[in-house]
């Protein structure tokens, strides 16, 4: 029969890796981790894949808290913003069809809009106004939406730049669900 220091001993150390699991998955969130930030940010996104390797595309995402993964996610969007205005003029240098012109005049003004808004929400997060990033990021959204409805209620039905508008509008999505997270961990 073995001792009772000994039988002591053994239900201690049988229950020692059951309490260590349990308090670590009760450990806070960390919202300076950057691993968990982006897994975090990404498992709320349509598409987890897209915003990982969006954020894999920048080596600082790997080291950058939350603030500093918006900076990202905006310097990406106003480069996108600013290609898909620059594609948009140059189909419209090269396009005879008028009804596909119409689509993509509509579209330079919204891409015009998308680029002064996501311009704004740099100063606007560097000043820390949450609420106005995310009200310019949804302008960016919305005219990227609109650009893509004015291109497929041509004649055609069809965009010539539909996944460049669509990128822009999972852009925008992981900006908003960055600012979600924002103002709780400032």
């Amino acid at each position: 029969m073995a001792s009772p220091n000994h039988s002591m001993l053994f239900l201690c150390f049988s229950f020692l890796p059951f309490l260590f699991f349990h308090s670590c998955s009760a450990l806070p969130f960390n919202p300076h981790d950057a691993f968990s930030l982006v897994d975090q940010i990404c498992g709320q996104t349509k598409d987890v894949k897209f915003c990982q390797s969006t954020f894999n595309s920048n080596p600082r995402a790997t080291t950058a808290n939350l603030k500093t993964l918006c900076f990202i996610i905006l310097k990406i969007s106003y480069a996108n913003a600013t290609d898909n205005e620059a594609y948009i003029a140059e189909l419209l240098n090269n396009t005879k069809d008028r009804a596909v012109k119409q689509g993509l005049h509509h579209c330079t003004i919204n891409y015009l809009g998308s680029v002064i808004a996501l311009e704004e929400s740099f100063y606007d997060l560097n000043d820390s106004y949450y609420k106005g990033v995310q009200k310019k990021s949804r302008i960016a959204y919305q005219n990227s939406r609109d650009c893509e409805h004015a291109l497929i209620k041509g004649p055609a039905h069809q965009s010539p730049s539909m996944s460049r508008n669509n990128e822009l509008i999972q852009l925008t999505e992981i900006i908003n669900i960055i600012i979600v997270m924002l103002p709780k961990s400032m």
